[in-house]
């Protein structure tokens, strides 16, 4: 983990994306879209933040598909070296 408790690395044939339960709690608490939100049970928030990132939209995308493709999109858009559009 690095100083802001968020981790991304590969592991074998993975991308794993992980942070600690403060990192979530601090990210809510400290952002300015929710002043004033604080958390009252961070088991509950846990459990529900899971819930909300696996919720699906009617064509089956869910934020994680989402987050998937913001970054695939950025990547192109920088001319990441590792992709190419077929002609």
């Amino acid at each position: 983990m690095n100083g802001n408790g968020l981790l991304i690395e590969r592991k074998d044939d993975q991308i794993i994306i992980s942070f600690n339960i403060d990192t979530l709690c601090h990210a809510i608490e400290s952002n300015d879209q929710w002043k004033g939100v604080f958390i009252v049970e961070k088991d509950l928030l846990c459990k529900n933040f899971i819930y909300a990132l696996q919720r699906e939209e009617e064509d089956g995308t869910t934020p994680v598909h989402q987050l998937l493709d913001d970054t695939i999109k950025y990547m192109l858009e920088w001319g990441d070296e590792s992709l190419e559009f077929k002609e």
